[in-house]
C-alpha cells in the first residue's frame, strides 16, 4: 500500500533520533489527532510518523505538543514477532509544517518550516 496522506495534528512526546548503519538519519514521531471538539471530544488518534534525512533532524528539534502538518506516505509492513505475523501502518513523511497559532506568530523567533525529502533518499 502506498497511499498519499496529510495529516494535521500536535507532536506526541519527543520524537525518538535513530541512524541507520549507512549513517542516515531517522526520526520515529507520533501526531496526535483530535478525534471531535468540545463535550463531543473522545481520546485523539496517534499516527505512527517515519522522517529521514533534513526532516528527522526537524523532527528531533521539535518540542512536544508542536502542532504540525505532515504530508506523506501511508505504507504498511508485516514483520514477526513471538512466532505471530504483525502488520504495522505507518506515515513516511515527505514534508513537515510547523504550525503556527496567533500568539506565536507574533513572535520574531517563530516561523514555518518544510524540508522536503525526496522518494529515491528513502531506503525503502
Amino acid at each position: 500500500m502506498n497511499t498519499l496522506v496529510v495529516i494535521e495534528g500536535t507532536l506526541h512526546g519527543q520524537a525518538e533520533m535513530k541512524s541507520t548503519s549507512t549513517g542516515k538519519q531517522l526520526a520515529t514521531l507520533e501526531i496526535a489527532v483530535p478525534n471531535g471538539y468540545g463535550k463531543a471530544a473522545k481520546e485523539p488518534s496517534i499516527f505512527k510518523v517515519t522522517a529521514w534525512a533534513e526532516l528527522a533532524e526537524l523532527a528531533g528539534n521539535l518540542p512536544p505538543d508542536t502542532k504540525l502538518t505532515i504530508y506523506g506516505r501511508l505504507t504498511s509492513r508485516t514483520y514477526q514477532w513471538q512466532g505471530a505475523t504483525k502488520t504495522a501502518t505507518e506515515i513516511v513523511a515527505n514534508s513537515i509544517d510547523v504550525r503556527q497559532d496567533a500568539r506565536q506568530a507574533s513572535t520574531p523567533a517563530a516561523r514555518q518550516h518544510s524540508a522536503p525529502i525526496a522518494d529515491e533518499d528513502i531506503p525503502f
